[in-house]
């Protein structure tokens, strides 16, 4: 436990995604773990069976021996724990660039979307290749249940999200750049800010070759000239890494990858969708630039089991496909439900939660134009996640715009699927909030169908 940090500490916030890992992470250090939320979920489920305490409340009783305080970006200033002048107390963003410094090598993922399918197939690559690295994820993976590697190796890999302006805590020896675009404007003042915000962020990743960025993006093509070492990748002709040939198959997606316009092989993954052929290709840049050897690369990727609200398969049978998938934004529900029109025929039925009032409102149009994709889709309420309601912004805001989009709250809708589903469909939820909690009602609604 030779890290440089106290024995005891406590996280203010411990179930959200990115807390629960970091937890974790210090409980199989050695350190004694404790933590506070409002509310049991999962990752606190997961965390107690470990042997970690949890008060689900927030009270400066619960700090305990802590000899350091954790908080998340959700925890406001004056919440009681953060009140303990006595204890230092820091963001998650610092705490986790401590712990990923402690290995010589880390990989920090970042983009507004796609960090947790890349960070999840990063680490997969790099244990494939028997590097045992580190890993703090933002999705539990399949193969292991947790969203954390205690990997002993040289890398650490690591999502930087850039809410809060978070990621520019760490300070990693290499990154992925996915994509860029207006997301977050409560923290950031405009697409410019955001972009200057990367900017920064990838200047501060100064070897060469060490950062790795999609060509394909414009919002990223804007500032490739502040990143002159850039190793670029993508699609479209012109990258130092590129992908062509592309086929798609049910679940599955295959292309061709060019190294400096050379065929180096053919790469398969199991995941549908254009956009998961880039999220491939970016961690195959990356690992290659890394001196990972093609083959062990190509057949990590085959291999790849994916990460859970992730285009997750909840159930599947001959006649019906149920789907869970994290998609909170437009051009991630654009790209999840593109993905399954692409690699096959079926008829899809879109379930989708709104995830804060401030995305409603910031983009209800976008979300009604790119919700049409499915060929039925109905609207859940607004989850509001740490925000509270803002007047005049309900889910009806997306519906009211087609006809083709119908709200249905979250109660009612299995009811609602259990008249229309029909043998061959494809039924997806979609949010970041918790919608997926209806699946098991979905499922034994499809069973006793099928009885």
């Amino acid at each position: 436990m030779n890290n440089g940090l106290p024995e005891y500490i406590h996280f203010v916030g411990i179930g959200g995604i990115g807390m629960s890992g970091l937890a974790e992470f210090l409980h199989k250090e050695g350190h004694y773990v404790t933590g506070s939320d409002l509310k049991k979920s999962e990752n606190t489920r997961r965390l107690k069976k470990m042997g970690i305490p949890i008060c689900y409340s927030h009270e400066k009783s619960n700090i305990g021996k802590a000899g350091l305080i954790v908080y998340s970006s959700a925890i406001p200033a004056d919440n009681p724990e953060r009140q303990i002048l006595d204890i230092p107390t820091i963001k998650r963003a610092t705490m986790l660039n401590r712990v990923m410094k402690q290995r010589p090598y880390q990989i920090a993922v970042c983009g507004m979307h796609g960090k947790t399918t890349c960070s999840s197939i990063l680490t997969h690559i790099f244990t494939e290749a028997e590097k045992d690295p580190a890993a703090l994820l933002g999705g539990i993976l399949q193969s292991s249940g947790t969203n954390i590697r205690h990997g002993k190796g040289d890398y650490c890999i690591v999502e930087a999200d850039e809410y809060d302006r978070s990621f520019m805590e760490l300070h990693p020896t290499h990154g992925l750049m996915t994509n860029i675009e207006a997301e977050h404007l409560d923290i950031y003042n405009s697409l410019q800010d955001i972009k200057n915000t990367f900017s920064q962020f990838g200047q501060r990743i100064s070897g060469q070759n060490n950062l790795v960025v999609c060509a394909d993006d414009e919002n990223i093509r804007d500032i490739l000239d502040d990143l002159p070492n850039a190793i670029t990748y993508g699609i479209e002709s012109g990258a130092d890494y590129q992908a062509t040939n592309l086929q798609f198959d049910k679940d599955k997606s295959s292309f061709d990858v060019i190294i400096k316009g050379e065929k180096a092989g053919k790469i398969e993954i199991g995941l549908p969708g254009q956009h998961n052929i880039l999220n491939a290709l970016g961690c195959l840049t990356i690992a290659d630039q890394c001196g990972l050897e093609l083959d062990k690369i190509q057949s990590a990727l085959a291999s790849y089991a994916g990460s859970k609200r992730r285009l997750e398969i909840k159930y599947k049978d001959d006649d019906i496909i149920l789907i869970d998938d994290y998609a909170h934004h437009p051009t991630e529900i654009k790209a999840t439900l593109q993905g399954l029109k692409q690699s096959r025929d079926n008829r899809i039925i879109a379930i989708f939660q709104p995830h804060l009032y401030s995305r409603t409102r910031d983009f209800h149009k976008d979300f009604a134009r790119v919700l049409k994709i499915a060929d039925l889709c109905f609207v859940a309420e607004i989850y509001p996640a740490r925000e509270k309601p803002i007047e005049g912004v309900t889910s009806k805001m997306i519906t009211d715009l087609d006809e083709d989009l119908e709200f249905c709250s979250k109660g009612k809708i299995v009811d609602k699927i259990k008249k229309i589903m029909q043998p061959g469909d494809i039924i997806i939820t979609l949010g970041a909030g918790d919608i997926n909690t209806i699946h098991e009602d979905l499922i034994k609604i499809i069973r006793q169908e099928k009885e």
